[in-house]
C-alpha cells in the first residue's frame, strides 16, 4: 500500500518577520503533496512571487511523521508546516 499523506519542501526566501522569531535568510516549508491518497494542487505557488506564510516547526504536529521530499540540499534548515496545512491534515482524518 503506498503512503496515503505525502510532503513536499519549498525554500523560501525571508524578506520580513511579522511575527515570532527567525534569522536564517531562508525557510523550508513542506507542503502536503497527497492527503489520503489524493493529489494536492501546489499551482498557486510561483518562483518569484512573495507570500506571507503563517508557519510552526513541523517537528510535533501530526505531519511529522509523514513522507517527505526535499530536493533542496539545505540540510541546515529546520522543516515548517503552515499552520493551514497543518490543519488540513486534522479534518482529512475526520472526513474518513
Amino acid at each position: 500500500m503506498p503512503y496515503q499523506e505525502s510532503l513536499v519542501g519549498f525554500v523560501y526566501d525571508v524578506k520580513k518577520i511579522v511575527a515570532g522569531q527567525y534569522t536564517a535568510k531562508q525557510i523550508l516549508v513542506m507542503h502536503p503533496a497527497h492527503i489520503h491518497l489524493a493529489k494536492q494542487s501546489l499551482r498557486k505557488y510561483r518562483v518569484g512571487r512573495t507570500y506571507k506564510l503563517q508557519v510552526r516547526p513541523l517537528e510535533g504536529t501530526a505531519w511529522g511523521t509523514v513522507k517527505r521530499k526535499d530536493d533542496s540540499a539545505l540540510i541546515d534548515l529546520e522543516p515548517y508546516i503552515r499552520v493551514e496545512d497543518e490543519n488540513k491534515y486534522s479534518e482529512a482524518n475526520r472526513a474518513n
